[in-house]
């Protein structure tokens, strides 16, 4: 009986680290106006377009659950670096960028798609949507510059 649960365990840990490596994108900052925007509109009495604009601070987005969000939450806020965090409290906040098409803002659904949260990261002059250990190393890269 413990053997199968720790064979289930072992198989849902396994999913969770494909989940994770596979549903992240990449884009530049310069391609990121429409979720610039709509982050905006979210926190209105927020620094944040300063904030996703200052090169040498790193914004996360991320929903309160999901361990892609969680995972982002505790790399970032464990990083000796200026940071800010941001929570936001829907599980699709995405999509709505998405449904607008490649042409207004690069972000592809189908790279996310299998994601319901996505943490969203802003360093320098790239966009990371998704986490996983190779992003984690590209920010450390990019922060030790």
């Amino acid at each position: 009986m413990a053997i199968i649960a720790i064979l289930g365990l072992a198989i849902l840990g396994i999913i969770i680290a494909i989940l994770m490596n596979n549903n992240t994108q990449k884009i530049s900052l310069s391609e990121a106006g429409p979720v610039i925007e709509m982050l905006q509109e979210r926190f209105p009495d927020s620094p944040i377009y300063e904030q996703i604009n200052d090169p040498g601070s790193i914004v996360l987005v991320a929903n309160p659950e999901g361990l892609s969000c969680e995972a982002s939450r505790m790399f970032v806020a464990g990083l000796e670096y200026p940071h800010h965090i941001y929570q936001i409290n829907n599980d699709q906040y995405l999509q709505e960028i998405v449904d607008l098409g490649e042409e207004v803002c690069p972000i592809d659904a189908a790279s996310i798609g299998g994601l319901r949260s996505y943490p969203t990261i802003f360093v320098k002059d790239t966009v990371y949507i998704g986490f996983n250990k190779k992003i984690k190393k590209e920010i450390l890269n990019m922060i030790s510059e």
